[in-house]
This record gives structure tokens, C-alpha cells and sequence, in this order.
């Protein structure tokens, strides 16, 4: 109910408010006449209250964090020089207990952080490791152990140039102050272990600076395994490539969106555009109207399949083409879904072989088939007269 404030208020000009805001010793030496206890003075003297005497409490940098209070039931009590400097004294006493009870507090909370950190790095995938200016280490969590093969202690007696064979020392200090002017970077480089084996790695450092001391703190992936399946999926892709590049048939890539994303070299040798030329056109314009049209309507029953969580079947169309010069060719298309690492529809897969060769001569088959066929058919009733005549 005393509703005391250090502000310089009303409420903030007493012995307390006074002591905490200045930092020197303040007193109310008789409650009855004195103006600075007018906000109080019913309420203390209600309790007995005669004087009192308010004692900042400073840490060990000389900033008050809060103030002891002394009340008495006489008046004038806190006059004394020696009982002031011997209340003083208390107050400082009390005030070391209290900034050492704080710091221990305040060492616990960080002796528990500090754990909780340790047992979160050393259950981490990447090596965690802390770098001074002159490249030494100054932390490495038990990933960066098992990684190098040192034990932790020998790693903290090491610096960057035993680990890395790529590591130029007489380029450390532009790095340094690369980072320390980004912030943080990532890279990529190779580590050496204790037994020599060099395997590479990615790196995601970065720079802070506590106590006035600069560090780096990097966390190192070991990507051996991503190196050898980039390798294998540039391999796959080369020969995929010399394969598409090399076959007679035109083999192309469409988006979710009906867009050309790939087409091969073939294409512009049976149909004259070039591959840039070939992606920009649309499906009206690679296609004869009625076979678009057709086409357009296999896809759009191909996605709604797949909208509805099916997997549709590769399908075999027989399309009418245009080429450049403006003629048509047959193709038959043989065309997939296909389906990202994830198993989510990516777009199509196309491989189209120009028949139209085969057409002709299937023309030309049936042509004759029908001529034979209706000769066939009036010789069969020539003969069928004569006989009837005969007969007649």
C-alpha cells in the first residue's frame, strides 16, 4: 500500500525512491514534521513509524540495484555518524551477499545452458567447431571427433591448417574479414583425418564476437555421400543426354503447364526448328489441328487421373506433325507421366518417331487392296452371268 517508485515523482522523492535514484544514503529524521514523508506519514505513523533511513545496495560496479530500508520508533535516530557508517557497512555486506547469490544463480543457469548446449552439439550430425583469429580450435563437439578420428582434447591443441590440405594460411586473414563483414558464408572444401584420409566437406561458418574476442563457429558436413550420388546422377544424365542425342526419334520433355522444357537434336533434323525454336512453340502449333485437338484431350484426361491420385498408363498416339518448310509429318508418340524424388506429378515424357514413310506405304497397301478387292469383285460376277447363260 506504500506504493513506492524510484521515478522522480511524488511517490519517488522519499528515502527509498531518493537512494536508489542518486545512490547516496537518504532519511526521514521525524515522520510528524519532515515533507518528505507526507505521502506516508499516516500509514507510518498508524505502524509507529518515528524516522527512518534508506541505504542504496550497489554491485561490484557501483550501480544501485535496489535499497534497504531501516524504520524506528523514535525520532532523529539515524543521526549519528558512526551508526551510519556502521549501517553502511551492513549495506554493502548485504549488498555482496546478494550480487553473489545472483552470480551463482546466474552460473547455474549458465552451467545448465552450457550443458544443454553440449548434449544438443554432440548429438548433432555436423561437426560443431569453434575457430580464434589465428585459425586454432577453441571447441569441437564428439561428431567433429569421430569425423577426423582425434580424440577432442587433440583437436583443441590443432588449428585449421592440420585438417584441411586446401587451406591457405597466408589467405586467412582476407577470409576473416570476408565473413566478419558478412556475417556468414558457406563453402565448400576437404578435411583431412588422422589416419590421411581426405574426404570433402561443406562448411557453414559464422562470425560473433563475446567478451571482446572475435570467433567463427562452423558446423562441417561430411558430403562424401552427396559427391558420389551427384557424380552417379551427372553420369545417368550424360548418358541419358548422348542417348537422346543420338537416336533417330525426337525425345522431349513437357511441363505440368502443356511447355516444351527439353527436346533432342533429332528434333530439328526431321522437323527443321531448332531446339529453342521447338520449346517456344505451343501444342497448336507443333500439331495439325484435329491431331492437337486430340492430343490436348489425352492429357487433360491424363491429369485428371493423376489430380485424383492415380497413376495413368503410358499411352500410344498417332499424331500429324508440321514441320518447317510447312509440310506434315505422321509421328506415333509414346508419352509417360513422370514423377519427381518425392512421387509428385512433374509433367511428360514424350518420344515421338516420325512414320510417315510407314503411313505411305500403308496408303499405298491398302490402296491396292481396295483396287484388287473390286476387281476381284467384277470378275466374280462376269463369270457368274456366263455360266447363267449357259445354263439358260
Amino acid at each position: 500500500t506504500a506504493n513506492i517508485t524510484w521515478a522522480d515523482t511524488e511517490q519517488g522523492r522519499g528515502p527509498t525512491g531518493t537512494a536508489i535514484r542518486t545512490g547516496q544514503m537518504a532519511c526521514i529524521r521525524d515522520f510528524t514534521t519532515d515533507p518528505k514523508a507526507a505521502p506516508w506519514r499516516d500509514g507510518g505513523l498508524r505502524r509507529g513509524y518515528q524516522s527512518s533511513i534508506a541505504l542504496p545496495l550497489k554491485d561490484e560496479n557501483g550501480s544501485t540495484f535496489g535499497a534497504l530500508n531501516i524504520y524506528s520508533t523514535e525520532p532523529d535516530t539515524f543521526t549519528t555518524i558512526d551508526e551510519v557508517r556502521l549501517l553502511e557497512e551492513l549495506t554493502c555486506d548485504l549488498a555482496f551477499g546478494i550480487s553473489v547469490l545472483r552470480a551463482r544463480k546466474a552460473r547455474k543457469g549458465a552451467e545448465r545452458s552450457i550443458a544443454l548446449l553440449n548434449f544438443a552439439l554432440n548429438n548433432v550430425h555436423e561437426a560443431a567447431e569453434l575457430l580464434d583469429k589465428s585459425a586454432r580450435f577453441r571447441y569441437v563437439n564428439e561428431e567433429a571427433s569421430r569425423a577426423l578420428g582425434y580424440s577432442c582434447s587433440e583437436l583443441l591443441e590443432l588449428g585449421v591448417p592440420d585438417i584441411d590440405p586446401d587451406f591457405p594460411m597466408d589467405l586467412w586473414h582476407n577470409r576473416w574479414e570476408e565473413l566478419k563483414g558478412r556475417g556468414s558464408m558457406s563453402f565448400e572444401t576437404r578435411h583431412r583425418a588422422k589416419d590421411g584420409r581426405i574426404f570433402p566437406v561443406e562448411i557453414c561458418a559464422n562470425y560473433f564476437e563475446y567478451e571482446g574476442e572475435q570467433f567463427i563457429f562452423s558446423l562441417v558436413r561430411d558430403i562424401t555421400e552427396r559427391r558420389r550420388y551427384e557424380e552417379a546422377l551427372r553420369e545417368s544424365e550424360r548418358r541419358y543426354r548422348m542417348l537422346a542425342d543420338n537416336v533417330n526419334d525426337i525425345v522431349w520433355v513437357m511441363d505440368m503447364s502443356g511447355r516444351l522444357t527439353y527436346v533432342s537434336p533429332s528434333d530439328e533434323r526431321l522437323t527443321g526448328f531448332s531446339a529453342d525454336e521447338a520449346m517456344a512453340r505451343t501444342i497448336d502449333e507443333i500439331l495439325t489441328p484435329s491431331s492437337a485437338a486430340f492430343a490436348r484431350e489425352r492429357l487433360s484426361v491424363a491429369v485428371d487421373r493423376i489430380l485424383a491420385g492415380q497413376r495413368p498408363e503410358p499411352e500410344r498416339l498417332e499424331l500429324e506433325e508440321r514441320r518447317k518448310d510447312g509440310s506434315v509429318m505422321d509421328v506415333e508418340v509414346n508419352v509417360s507421366a513422370m514423377y519427381d524424388s518425392a512421387g509428385e506429378f512433374a509433367g511428360f515424357l514424350g518420344v515421338s518417331r516420325d512414320i510417315t514413310e510407314r503411313k505411305r506405304v500403308e496408303n499405298v497397301l491398302r490402296e491396292s487392296e481396295e483396287r484388287f478387292r473390286t476387281l476381284t469383285e467384277k470378275s466374280f460376277i462376269g463369270v457368274y452371268i456366263k455360266i447363267g447363260r449357259a445354263h439358260v
